[in-house]
């Protein structure tokens, strides 16, 4: 989920959602937890925006998923 609108607490609360660490919250009929579990760099919700530029960065070390592990910069068009 993309949280786009409506108050920040939820989508912070939803985001620091770790199952047996911080209980997950339900949104909408939805239980929510933290995106990174699924998905560590979640750059396809960018995608549909346009811009010139577009920056991502993973914290995790060696490769992750098809994603170098130096610094890198990316064009998405």
């Amino acid at each position: 989920m993309w949280f786009q609108r409506g108050p920040v607490a939820t989508a912070v609360r939803a985001s620091v959602a770790i199952p047996s660490l911080v209980t997950p919250i339900v949104v909408d009929g939805r239980l929510l937890v933290d995106g990174g579990l699924m998905n560590p760099v979640p750059i396809e919700p960018t995608a549909a925006v346009v811009s010139d530029l577009t920056v991502a960065v993973s914290l995790q070390a060696g490769h992750s998923r098809g994603w170098p592990s130096r610094p890198c910069a990316r064009r998405v068009r």
